[in-house]
């Protein structure tokens, strides 16, 4: 049977085992406590720098001190930016693709991928554009010209499901 010296050695080794354990979940709380006070905090003039960083953290400690030394981050405008490079739907290939889409009604994306040879991964973003232009239409898994829908749902009187 262990003696109460050794019961005691064993106890203070865990005691601070735990506490090195814990300590960076205490950092992360005192940080979420300090971001919860500037929400609650009343609202500042517009253009005031943010009180924190706006940047996540790890619960490292090491980490925590690297990320405390930075400044913050100037506040940013409200408007929005305009987004970089050309609108999807609208070069060459959305065209190729409507004439396509025309030529074979019903293509599916990777069918329609092959015949362009481009990657389907570029024609599922400029499909869902086409299709919000109603360029085309999706019915199942096959592409068609809205126009070809438009006359399909007046020569038959029905309306077509999407």
């Amino acid at each position: 049977m262990p003696d109460v010296k050794t019961i005691h050695d064993q106890i203070h080794a865990r005691l601070a085992e735990v506490e090195r354990l814990i300590e960076p979940l205490r950092v992360e709380a005192d940080q979420l406590s300090k971001l919860a006070a500037a929400f609650d905090a009343p609202s500042q003039a517009p253009g005031a720098p943010a009180a924190t960083t706006g940047r996540a953290t790890r619960s490292r400690a090491k980490t925590t001190r690297k990320t405390a030394a930075r400044a913050p981050r100037p506040a940013t405008s409200t408007t929005p930016r305009p987004k970089r490079g050309r609108p999807l739907g609208g070069g060459n290939r959305a065209q190729q693709a409507v004439e396509q889409i025309t030529k074979n009604p019903g293509i599916t994306a990777s069918e329609l991928a092959t015949a362009m040879g481009i990657g389907p991964n570029y024609l599922y973003r400029v499909l869902p554009q086409l299709q919000r232009d109603d360029k085309i239409t999706k019915q199942g898994k096959g592409y068609h010209p809205a126009a070809a829908v438009g006359q399909a749902t007046q020569a038959n009187g029905q309306g077509v499901t999407v």
